[in-house]
């Protein structure tokens, strides 16, 4: 009940604005990881065609080790992408709680 009497007041003002950026937040985010598993099976169904071509052990583990290079590097830059994807989403959400609770306090 104290939390429905401290939110009650500015939620209508907070919910409509925030709702859309929030969503659109949550869409580029979907939208990124989507993206980044396409790049990796796409890598990875190269990788496995590569190595059908490998003539000997050192070529097949040349190819592997550039792939997991290549996968490495991706990973460090998705992970990179994704954290400032998801600061931006908490921001968001920060911003709507602070809208929705600042009535109560002034």
């Amino acid at each position: 009940m104290i939390a429905n009497s401290l939110i009650a007041p500015g939620f209508a003002v907070a919910v409509p604005p925030f709702a859309n950026d929030s969503a659109r937040a949550m869409q580029a985010i979907a939208a990124e990881v989507a993206d980044y598993s396409e790049r990796l099976l796409s890598d990875g169904a190269a990788t496995v065609a590569q190595m059908a071509t490998a003539t000997s052990m050192t070529d097949a583990f040349q190819i592997i080790a550039a792939f997991q290079k290549r996968t490495l590097e991706e990973t460090a830059q998705q992970s990179s992408r994704l954290l400032s994807l998801y600061s931006a989403a908490v921001q968001i959400q920060t911003r709507a709680l602070e809208t929705m609770l600042m009535p109560t306090f002034r």
